[in-house]
């Protein structure tokens, strides 16, 4: 499986990456997933993971948790939930 990994900071930014024509969700389809590294709420993450499972794209929500200190020390902690193929 082809993954597509994205962080983004602002959930605007992830919406307008997803739905422009030559973004994300342009470019999924069956075979390709989608891993979210961004940390937004529960229900804009159901909307992306159903538009994306819409084109026969695979999703995971990972959204990584720490700060800089964390990053610098390889402490960060990365939680996900998703397809389990795609994890796999």
């Amino acid at each position: 499986m082809d993954p597509l990994l994205e962080k983004l900071l602002q959930q605007e930014s992830r919406s307008a990456s997803i739905q422009l024509q030559d973004g994300a969700l342009e470019q999924l389809h069956g075979g390709k997933g989608y891993i979210d590294m961004s940390a937004v709420d529960a229900d804009a993450s159901s909307k992306f993971s159903e538009a994306i499972t819409s084109k026969d794209g695979s999703f995971l929500d990972a959204p990584v948790s720490g700060s800089e200190n964390p990053a610098e020390d390889g402490q960060l902690v990365i939680l996900v939930a998703g397809d389990k193929a795609l994890y796999d």
